[in-house]
């Protein structure tokens, strides 16, 4: 619920000012990446961890895009 909300934010807010994707960043477990996928969005690559990023369980954050129509 709480990401159809966030789409659904970013599309009225692309509708103002452009844009035709949502990105967002996960650690690299499973089930973040499948409920990412189930909600539309596609892996595309991964990120390094920055230095102050000791927050985050593994060395690295999945990146996902969605396309917004």
């Amino acid at each position: 619920m709480l990401l159809k909300i966030a789409c659904d934010k970013i599309k009225a807010v692309q509708y103002d000012l452009g844009g035709r994707f949502a990105y967002v960043e996960c650690e690299a477990k499973p089930k973040l990446i499948e409920f990412y996928k189930r909600n539309g969005f596609y892996e595309f690559d991964v990120r390094e961890l920055d230095r102050d990023e000791t927050e985050v369980e593994g060395e690295w954050l999945v990146q996902l895009l969605k396309y917004m129509r």
